[in-house]
Order: C-alpha cells, then sequence, then structure tokens
C-alpha cells in the first residue's frame, strides 16, 4: 500500500449468494494518470445491476473479492496540476469502463476514474437527485432511441413502469409524443405523465394491452422485469415490435413460443450500456442531466445510508419503494 496515498473505507463484495456478504474495507486510493482524475464521493445509487452482481447473478462480473458500485455522483479532488474540473460536482458513467463489474468500483470515499467517465452536473443540480435519477434516464433514452429507435406516432409498453428505468422511459417515451402504456405490480404507483399514459397492471397483461390498442399491440416494448412476464408481453406487441430487455427482476429464465416469435417477426434485443461508445454515453447524459435540473423527470428516494452502512443498504435495497443511496 503506498504509503504517501490516501486510505479511505470501499465497499466490497467478499463473497457474492443469496445473502452476500458485504464488507467496509480500507483501501489506498489509485494514483490518478495522465488521463485520469481523482473523485470523492458524494452520493451513489445501489442500483438493481449493483444487487445482481453481488447476489453472483452477472455472469460476466469479477470474482469476489470486488469493490462494487457502477455509477456515482463525486466531487473531482483538485490536482496539484490543475484542471477545468478541479472542484467540480461530476456524475461517473462507472459502467464505461466496467467499474463494479470486471474491476473495482464506486463505492468508495475517494478514487480514481478516467476523465472521459465523467460529466459535470447542471448548476443547482442536487446531486442525490442526480446519483438517483441518472442511470435510469440514460438506460432509458439509450434504449428508447438508440435500440428501439422509436418514433414519435408509435405505442409504447413499460414493463416495470415504477423502476428507475421504467419512470424514465415512461417520462421520456410521453414527452417525445409515443403513447404509453406503463405496467407494474402496483400500478398507482406509476408515474402521471399526462394523458398519453395509461398505467396497467401485469395479472392480464397481453389483453389489457391489445384491448387499450384495438388489438394492433405494442410497437416498442421496454422490459426491465423479464421472467414469466417478458413472454407474456410478447403476446402484446404489435407486428414487427422492438422489445427491448433491460433487467430480469423477475427471473432470467422464461418459456418462449418459437412459432409465435416466428408469425410477428418479433425483434427480441438485448441492451448492455457496456457496449454503448464513451461519446454516446457522455451526449445522452447530458440530456438526462438537463431533464432533472429543470423538473422533468423526478426520481423516487427511498432511503439513504452513509457508506460505512453499505451492508446495510444492500439488505434492504431489494424492499424499499425508491432509490437507495450511499452518501459521504
Amino acid at each position: 500500500m503506498p504509503a504517501d496515498r490516501p486510505v479511505n473505507p470501499a465497499v466490497v463484495l467478499a463473497r457474492a449468494g443469496n445473502e452476500p456478504q458485504i464488507e467496509i474495507v480500507e483501501e489506498a486510493v489509485e494514483r490518478p494518470g495522465p488521463d485520469e482524475v481523482e473523485v470523492q464521493l458524494v452520493a451513489a445509487d445501489v442500483s438493481p445491476l449493483d444487487r445482481q452482481i453481488a447476489a453472483g447473478r452477472m455472469p460476466v462480473a469479477a470474482a469476489p473479492p470486488l469493490r462494487l458500485g457502477t455509477t456515482a455522483v463525486a466531487r473531482v479532488v483538485p490536482s496539484a496540476a490543475g484542471g477545468a474540473l478541479d472542484g467540480a460536482l461530476v456524475y461517473v458513467l462507472g459502467e464505461l469502463t466496467g467499474m463494479g463489474i470486471t474491476r473495482p468500483g464506486t463505492f468508495a470515499e475517494r478514487f480514481t476514474v478516467r476523465r472521459d467517465q465523467v460529466v459535470a452536473l447542471p448548476g443547482g443540480l442536487d446531486p442525490r437527485r442526480a446519483a438517483a435519477g441518472s442511470a435510469g434516464g440514460l438506460a432509458a433514452r439509450l434504449a428508447l432511441f438508440d435500440t428501439a429507435a422509436l418514433t414519435p406516432d408509435e405505442t409504447v409498453l413499460v414493463l416495470g413502469g415504477t423502476g428507475a428505468v421504467g419512470r424514465a422511459a415512461v417520462t421520456v417515451a410521453a414527452a417525445h409524443g409515443a403513447r404509453v402504456i406503463a405496467a407494474a405490480r402496483t400500478p398507482s404507483a406509476i408515474p402521471q405523465a399526462g394523458p398519453a399514459v395509461t398505467p396497467i397492471g401485469l395479472a392480464n397483461l397481453a389483453g389489457d394491452v391489445l384491448e387499450l390498442t384495438g388489438g394492433a399491440g405494442a410497437d416498442v416494448i421496454i422490459d426491465c422485469v423479464g421472467g414469466p412476464v417478458l413472454s407474456a408481453a410478447m403476446r402484446a406487441g404489435a407486428f414487427r415490435c422492438r422489445h427491448v430487455v433491460l433487467g430480469y427482476t423477475a427471473g432470467m429464465v422464461t418459456e418462449i413460443v418459437i412459432g409465435a416469435l416466428m408469425a410477428k417477426e418479433h425483434r427480441l434485443m438485448g441492451f448492455n450500456l457496456m457496449t454503448v461508445a464513451g461519446e454516446r454515453q457522455r451526449a445522452v447524459l447530458a440530456d438526462v442531466l438537463a431533464d432533472l435540473a429543470d423538473g422533468r423527470f423526478e426520481p423516487t428516494i427511498g432511503a439513504v445510508y452513509d457508506l460505512s452502512d453499505a451492508p446495510t443498504a444492500f439488505a434492504r435495497a431489494g424492499a424499499t419503494v425508491g432509490r437507495t443511496l450511499l452518501t459521504r
């Protein structure tokens, strides 16, 4: 451990599983290279991806011990050489380099990142709101426009309309001029984004969507749920529906009727943020941060814990309504 480097607490996954062993350890901060900056954590979201990694359900994740954390809002530590970002609040695009997945993550008091991984927050934006809403907003915009190529005259079915990605997808798609059908176990918790949004439950998913669309089905499906809900949603798709899968909170395995897939030419597509070019991520993130700063999208913060309470945060996050944050 370098003697001249700060030592600070970090959240490390010691053992993955249904009851993961998460520990607070002392680590030395890496010395920044020429294209890197040192940052100090302000707030970070304990995302579903972080929890899936901790549970051992992310096949590409590095084996423990692994410092967790795929995103964060942090403040750039001033350097001796000086720089335009010194002292600035920034959002850290951790997945861009596999942080918290294949290499040490963002859940530490201080850590080092590449300069191209950070985007400055707009003035006045609450860093906790940025931490709670940015990852979901980024994934939603990329899935809607880059992967699904949504147009304003289309119908979008959002599965998991109460989660961070789902809430963002509902709001962004409605603002784009699309008709939105938002499905969740608790439809009353789906954000009210105007008359273009219709909330429904999951019990009669295909029947409800087909009834609402006059039998035509949804042109685009944003699927944050997976499992058996994915199969039901396929029956709700229009001909050549673009079905983008971003998560699997209902399970990683489901049964697909191949004949139905072929008959409708249903286009089932996976979404992986790690494959999106950094330049594109930064451009879209700027739009997301502007939405948050202007109040066009409002994330829900369910619980806030100090970094030292990370084991408790992970244990309770799945049962918390809204985003769970770690702060310093």
